[in-house]
């Protein structure tokens, strides 16, 4: 049986711990926001500093506060900056000329824009229907072989929808922000889907212009969806590009590991606690 690429692994991952701890703290919430208010009713604000309970449950309301707002923030980012790159493509747009477009189209672009930059750069854009959009500049700077390449890696970013997948990686890490495994997996898909773009290309193209392409295009520009400037995935990528598979999935450090096992021990005593204040309380809708 085929092993999932390694963004695929880690995005299934991400999301199966951003619904473990949803789980974990979600059913407890009206519930624990109740109990408090019945326990402040009951015995006075006191009774949050004397029961030994209280502070843990205090700390999961916050725990979902943060993970609210940092949701909310990771979705406004996205939107912002795509609606500010949206239209700055739209100004800058220009004809695709008919070499190029046939040239898309035999890669599997189904919808291709060219806007005006004096840098070389591809990217793919757009959720539901992904685009291409290349600059004047690639046209300059790379041979026939080498465009088609780069419009190749594209063509499958598109075609597996990797903007809506970096985006539902960044929701799901902010599900997730208080363990540094989910910082490590929202990486992990953003660099599996690089390299399942360029084994694409590989495939239909060889390694050679990829290559080429590769130290082409060394500038990371800032763009709305994936591209394919080198940025800081390019030692897997040229390691993939000499051996011919996947590299391994990068390990997450000590660092991270020892934090995130705090972090989940810190979670599991934030739901005991409140589960006692739920319980414990004199109306509890658990009871």
């Amino acid at each position: 049986m085929r092993r999932p690429a390694m963004d695929t692994r880690a995005l299934t991952t991400l999301l199966a711990l951003g619904a473990l701890t949803s789980a974990a703290i979600s059913l407890l919430t009206c519930c624990l926001v109740m109990a408090l208010l019945e326990l402040v009713r009951a015995h006075g604000a006191a009774v949050l500093v004397r029961d030994p309970a209280a502070p843990g449950a205090l700390a999961l309301l916050g725990l979902i506060a943060g993970r609210t707002a940092m949701t909310a923030r990771a979705l406004l980012r996205a939107w912002r900056f795509r609606r500010r790159c949206r239209r700055d493509l739209r100004h800058r747009e220009v004809t695709v000329p008919t070499g190029l477009r046939r040239l898309a189209a035999d890669v599997g672009i189904r919808r291709l824009q060219m806007v005006a930059d004096g840098i070389a750069a591809a990217f793919t854009v757009g959720l539901a229907r992904p685009r291409v959009v290349v600059t004047t500049a690639l046209l300059a700077e790379l041979k026939q072989t080498e465009l088609a390449a780069v419009l190749r890696h594209e063509a499958e970013h598109a075609r597996r929808r990797d903007p809506l997948r970096l985006l539902v990686s960044q929701v799901a890490h902010a599900w997730t922000y208080f363990l540094p495994l989910a910082r490590h997996l929202r990486r992990q898909v953003a660099l599996g889907a690089e390299l399942a773009a360029d084994r694409a290309a590989i495939r239909h193209h060889g390694r050679r212009p990829v290559a080429a392409a590769l130290v082409q295009l060394t500038v990371d520009v800032p763009s709305p969806g994936p591209a394919f400037g080198a940025g800081p995935t390019l030692t897997a990528r040229v390691r993939q590009l000499e051996t011919g598979t996947e590299p391994p999935a990068p390990r997450i450090g000590q660092r991270d590991r020892a934090l995130t096992a705090a972090a989940t021990l810190a979670l599991a005593w934030m739901v005991l606690s409140a589960t006692v204040v739920t319980l414990t309380a004199p109306a509890s809708c658990l009871a």
